[in-house]
């Protein structure tokens, strides 16, 4: 994805960033950009919607995300909505793995510790040498729990949920069946509101979108989930945030207990009922 940098001039005074930098990104890199806040007005995040003046300095910059925790064996970063965890086809330099090649030099070997989505925000865990990835996953250390806005009204307050998942030819996403893998999602609804729950979510076997299959299974599509019947008209992602990760540091044994805030997006949708 092209970095640029834009200086204002006079006919272009009044002009929307969006509206300036349309001709240069795609609808969906514009997302991925803003999602990343690496759209910036005179040094500082801005939004699509700003209007600038001449003189101004329009820019574009993949910035890391937040570093949650780093050390000599991981480092932990708050991924933002809209960004791949790692290098895929059609994201070759906008993914965090390319990104931590640059921050600690191309002998960096990317060994992701579980993934996320790359419209799922959240906890992404990395590790900074094969001794400590072959632990963390062989150990199964991690521990995460996430928060959800799933559709409907739930009739328990906690649940779990057992199921068989798998993936059919010529569909997208993994469906529900009676036969596949076994998955086991444990959720705690936080908030019931009038047509939406806020959930706690743990899943105890790590099966692609199990969470999102899941729950649109049990008649809960996540909002904002177009792939799993989702609906759009609050959102444009799956409403799934990673918010917490625990586990015994695979060589000193210490406890790490790491947090992340709900993002803007889903915050504001809570809002909305407030």
């Amino acid at each position: 994805m092209r970095q640029i940098k834009i200086y204002i001039e006079k006919t272009q005074e009044g002009q929307r960033i969006k509206d300036l930098l349309k001709h240069i990104y795609s609808r969906r890199e514009l997302t991925r950009l803003h999602s990343a806040r690496s759209i910036l007005l005179n040094g500082e995040p801005a939004a699509l919607t700003a209007m600038v003046q001449a003189g101004d300095l329009l820019e574009t910059r993949m910035a890391l995300p937040p570093i949650l925790y780093e050390d000599e064996d991981l480092v932990i970063l708050d991924k933002p909505s809209g960004l791949s965890c790692h290098m895929e086809k059609e994201h070759q330099e906008d993914n965090l793995g390319t990104m931590l090649k640059e921050r600690y030099g191309p002998s960096f070997i990317i060994r992701t510790i579980g993934r996320l989505d790359r419209e799922v925000s959240g906890i992404m865990i990395y590790a900074r040498n094969a001794e400590t990835a072959r632990k963390m996953e062989t150990r199964h250390l991690v521990q995460k729990h996430y928060l959800a806005i799933a559709s409907g009204v739930f009739p328990k307050q906690e649940d779990t949920l057992f199921y068989t998942m798998e993936k059919k030819k010529g569909i997208r996403g993994n469906s529900v069946s009676e036969t596949g893998k076994p998955c086991i999602t444990h959720y705690q609804v936080l908030h019931q509101y009038p047509s939406y729950a806020l959930l706690r979510i743990e899943i105890r076997t790590g099966r692609t979108h199990q969470i999102r299959s899941g729950l649109a299974a049990a008649g809960h599509p996540l909002l904002g989930d177009k792939l799993y019947g989702g609906d759009q008209s609050l959102l444009k992602r799956p409403a799934l945030h990673c918010a917490e990760a625990e586990f015994r540091h695979p060589r000193t044994d210490v406890s790490i207990h790491i947090r992340s805030q709900l993002p803007e997006d889903l915050q504001n949708i809570l809002l909305r009922q407030k």
